[in-house]
């Protein structure tokens, strides 16, 4: 439990560790005895950290742990804890009491999330673990701080240099007696004097410190406890740490069985006998002198690597827990054994920094980050996490899905490359990362081979099966699974023969065949689960990925297998989207915000990788298919992802199309058709990005080419995105262009999009100053709007609502047509549009006068725009930046905001609207007139020097700048 009553110290604390003596004993003899003593145990505890200036970080079953900001205040609580303990009668315990040992050690330590964590804390741990009931033991470093002691009440006692499990460097340990209080005790309980076979580790433990705990606790209940997970992932480690903890809870010890080095299932049992030199005889099978050795004896048995001798180790298992009631066994497996009793804990990789995060401080509290930096320091002393290699070991333990092996193998690249390139290298992990330790196991030496042994260990529909689902990117689902390996003709290929089982029905294997294997591959650790809303999706990790993804081209099943994803995913997008007939779906805003729309999204939004490779495998494959997913990708992309991305893919489809041989008839007007959709997409993506010019251009193609054909909507469509991009161009024919789409669109009776070509007309007419005519057209949209604000077209029309009354100084109009429109957007799910309309609030924010809030808003949208590629967007927002730094008289900041805007629209070729340039020119004017020329154009100029990125940050850093430069 945590307390958050005071505020955590940092820096160099005291860490104060408490256990209970024999607390096995007296929970079976006292169950309900001590339930209400272990409540005046924590009462002591607590009262006496709390007042001593501690702070009590959390129970640990039948102890605690406490951090003190000094030294004497965690002995003084340690007193008093003590000889309230003492004092205490525990009459609910009848004959017994209650003994609680407590370690203290000083060090520094890292907090994260209410805990701590390092080597300080696991010191402070181990040395309460090597002592008995009654007794206080102190750290060097604890004790050369108590030089002042009253010795009347309280004295040291040195108890010499011991070994504390699992740390390397050995501990001069002082017992600290006090007055009153019995101050003999037996031997402590150091590692040579403790029973079992456990290994010293060489290195630290890092992280896990939730695993650790979590893991203690279920082994007090669970006599068969099974750790699973991935290969690398430290089940082993985490065994010996958590048996190193409980280990003196363990009359006869805590024994450890390797079973790795073992390929004869029959020879498990003998290498547990062995661990006490038991030995089959004449009148008894060695199965049975084991059990009845361990019958009465209360142990702890470890049996790691359990994979490849899974049933052996089940029988074996549950035949000695049958006959041995005390007898507790921890196991690590990639999987369960599958037995009556087991508990089975499932042991995750080390968390990674998101693809965001690459800031030191942020970095620092992963524990993937604190290992490979630790790991680090073994090949390069002195080496430190800073600010110049944060980015880059963010990326390494990223991609390395933060498995601790991987990381460690990384880490030991370090004597050959720094951070940075170890990092542009990891795209050829598996050969980059070998050269483990020559003592580790042969599967430990290498990443490779640590996944070899885990696929090794499948049979052969299973690593079939593991191969095709390499084909998918970012994960899949079950239905996405059983489309890609079923109806495949799998005569002859790879595991199947003519005669397979599998293959009695032909076609494949069926559903019931994929779903089993997925389950043997989860069951494994191979595949991992992923539930959302009810909904199951599987993943492997990347780096079993690109495993499996090498096995698919080596065996030269890759073609067949990308076919069969890019049928399902061109399926997915061509088929679950049914907008009615060709032309319906040539009205680009009526579907967007749809019943079908937003289910449709919500399939395709975790699928954007595999819709990737898809889109890629067809520009190879079948570029006509190619042109039509891509024609569909746009309304996908809208919501979740940057429009450059959705343009770029659409370009490279028109262009592998267009490089085809022409075909005959119908399917040559089809392609024609499809091409001048993917022209109208490509003009209104232009637009949305900012490159109004350009969009102009092309969509000019695509109204010349429609005239031809009998695709009114087409044509009409073509021309209200033309007069769009004229209108922001400032261009005169905007107007006329509007107009004849206008008349289309009122002869076929698309409501919609009249509204959306008026919402033009209108802009045009404000611009030019005409508000009544702008008017006219206001309220035309006006009866056309339904109120249901269900599509991006309706939306859209109420922007525009919102600009008419802006320009008329209808301030509080426009802010709530604004906030409408915005929560509008909020629900479509389009980022894009959205984060339009802030900016537009921040403008009408700022021109009632409220800077602060347009600034806020302003901070926010820069980013997006930034992120976006929507560069003439990013312009406006820097100039409205500088606006905002010059009435604060930050005059030379407003400058140069003001000169890297200009580079900008230089660079992209796009002008402000002419709205926009009225305002400009009046602030221009007045910064002119009160900086002076000179000093407006030497800011200026160093605007000018500036990349977009750069002027970014300058317009989001906090430092203010004056008119002296400063």
């Amino acid at each position: 439990m945590n307390n958050r009553r005071k505020a955590l110290p940092t820096g160099t604390v005291t860490f104060f560790f408490s256990d209970i003596e024999d607390s096995t004993h007296l929970w079976e003899t006292y169950p309900q005895g001590m339930r209400e003593a272990l409540v005046r145990h924590d009462e002591i505890l607590r009262t006496a950290v709390e007042a001593n200036g501690g702070v009590v970080i959390k129970t640990t079953g039948d102890g605690l742990h406490a951090v003190f900001p000094t030294a004497h205040g965690a002995a003084a609580a340690a007193v008093e804890a003590q000889r309230l303990l003492a004092d205490e009668p525990w009459s609910s315990l009848t004959e017994d009491v209650l003994k609680v040992r407590m370690g203290i050690h000083t060090g520094e330590a890292q907090e994260r999330d209410g805990d701590y964590f390092g080597t300080a804390v696991n010191r402070a741990a181990r040395i309460m673990a090597i002592g008995h009931g009654g007794q206080v033991l102190l750290s060097s470093v604890t004790a050369a701080l108590f030089e002042d002691l009253p010795q009347e009440e309280i004295a040291l006692n040195n108890l010499g240099e011991v070994r504390l499990r699992g740390l390397a460097r050995p501990e001069h340990v002082y017992q600290l007696d006090i007055r009153g209080l019995a101050s003999a005790f037996p031997p402590l309980r150091t590692e040579a004097a403790l029973s079992g076979n456990l290994p010293q580790q060489l290195t630290s433990f890092v992280g896990r410190e939730k695993e650790q705990e979590e893991v203690s606790q279920l082994l007090s209940t669970a006599r068969l406890l099974m750790l699973t997970g991935p290969g690398g992932t430290g089940k082993t480690r985490l065994s010996l740490e958590v048996a190193g903890d409980l280990q003196d809870h363990f009359a006869n010890g805590a024994w450890l069985v390797e079973l790795a080095p073992l390929s004869d299932p029959a020879a498990v049992a003998a290498a547990v006998a062995g661990l006490w030199d038991l030995r089959e005889n004449p009148m008894m099978p060695l199965e049975r002198v084991l059990a009845d050795y361990l019958r009465g004896k209360e142990t702890l048995l470890i049996l790691d690597n359990c994979e490849h001798l899974v049933a052996a180790c089940a029988q074996l298992a549950a035949d000695l827990l049958a006959v041995a009631p005390r007898l507790t066994i921890l196991a690590s497996s990639r999987e369960g054994l599958g037995i009556v009793g087991e508990t089975t804990y499932h042991l995750p990789t080390l968390r990674i920094p998101e693809a965001g995060i690459s800031d030191l401080q942020s970095l620092q509290g992963f524990e993937s980050v604190q290992l490979f930096v630790d790991r680090a320091r073994a090949v390069r002393p002195g080496f430190s996490l800073t600010a110049e290699n944060a980015p880059a070991i963010g990326r390494i333990v990223r991609r390395l899905d933060g498995i601790p092996l991987a990381i460690e193998l990384a880490a030991a690249r370090l004597k050959l490359l720094p951070p940075q390139q170890l990092a542009e290298r990891l795209d050829d992990r598996f050969r980059l990362l070998t050269g483990g330790s020559r003592t580790a196991l042969p599967r430990q030496q290498t990443l490779r081979a640590l996944i070899d042994w885990s696929y090794d260990l499948l049979d052969e529909e299973e690593r079939w099966f593991m191969r095709q689902m390499a084909v998918f990117a970012g994960g899949w689902t079950l239905e996405a699974a059983e489309f890609v390996v079923e109806n495949q003709d799998l005569r002859g290929f790879g595991p199947f023969t003519p005669d397979s089982p599998e293959l009695k029905n032909f076609g494949g294997l069926g559903q019931l065949d994929a779903f089993d294997l997925l389950a043997n591959l989860l069951n494994k650790s191979l595949i991992v689960l992923e539930e959302e809303d009810g909904h199951a999706r599987y993943k492997f990790l990347e780096t079993i990925r690109q495993y499996a993804r090498d096995r698919l081209f080596e065996a030269g099943e890759g073609p067949a297998a990308r076919d069969r994803h890019l049928d399902y995913f061109a399926n997915l997008i061509l088929e679950d989207l049914q907008l009615g007939s060709d032309e319906t779906y040539l009205t680009l805003f009526s579907a967007i915000g749809s019943p079908q729309m937003f289910a449709w999204v919500a399939r395709m939004r975790p699928e954007i990788d595999n819709v990737r490779a898809a889109l890629q495998w067809a520009l190879q494959r079948d570029p006509d298919r190619a042109l039509a997913m891509a024609i569909k990708l746009p309304f996908f992309f809208l919501f979740v992802s940057p429009t450059p991305e959705a343009r770029q893919t659409l370009v490279e489809a028109m262009q592998a199309v267009e490089a085809l041989q022409p075909v005959e008839g119908e399917k040559q007007k089809i392609r024609q058709i499809m091409l001048l959709q993917g022209g109208l997409w490509n003009g209104n993506m232009l637009i949305g990005i900012g490159y109004t010019r350009e969009a102009a251009q092309t969509l000019e193609t695509v109204v010349a080419a429609t005239r031809v054909l009998d695709q009114p909507k087409l044509l009409a469509t073509a021309l209200s995105l033309k007069s769009l991009a004229l209108a922001f161009l400032n261009d005169p024919a905007a107007y006329e262009t509007a107009a004849e789409g206008l008349a289309i669109f009122e002869e076929i009776g698309d409501e919609e999009m009249m509204g959306m070509v008026l919402s033009t007309m209108a802009m045009v007419k404000t611009a030019e100053g005409d508000l009544e005519t702008a008017q006219v057209f206001k309220e035309r949209i006006k009866a056309l709007h339904t109120g249901e604000y269900n599509s991006l077209g309706n939306t859209l029309q109420i922007v525009a609502l919102a600009t008419i009354a802006t320009k008329n100084k209808e301030f509080e109009e426009a802010e709530e047509l604004l906030q409408l429109a915005r929560e509008q957007f909020e629900r479509l799910g389009s980022l894009n549009f959205r984060t339009m309309v802030e900016s537009e609030i921040g403008h009408v924010r700022r021109r009632r006068g409220d800077d602060a809030t347009a600034e806020s808003i302003y901070r926010r949208t820069i980013r997006v725009f930034q992120e976006r590629g929507h560069r003439p967007a990013v312009a406006n927002q820097l100039e409205v930046l500088g606006f905002i730094a010059a009435h604060r008289g930050q005059l030379v900041r407003a400058a140069r905001l003001l000169g890297a805007a200009e580079a900008l629209r230089e660079r992209i070729q796009v002008d402000m609207l002419a709205l926009e340039r009225i305002e400009y020119d009046g602030e221009v004017t007045a910064l002119r007139e009160t900086m002076g020329e000179k000093a407006l154009q030497k800011a200026w100029q160093d605007g000018r020097a500036l990349d977009m990125d750069t002027a970014v940050d300058l317009a989001l850093s906090t430092g203010g700048f004056d008119e002296n430069g400063g």
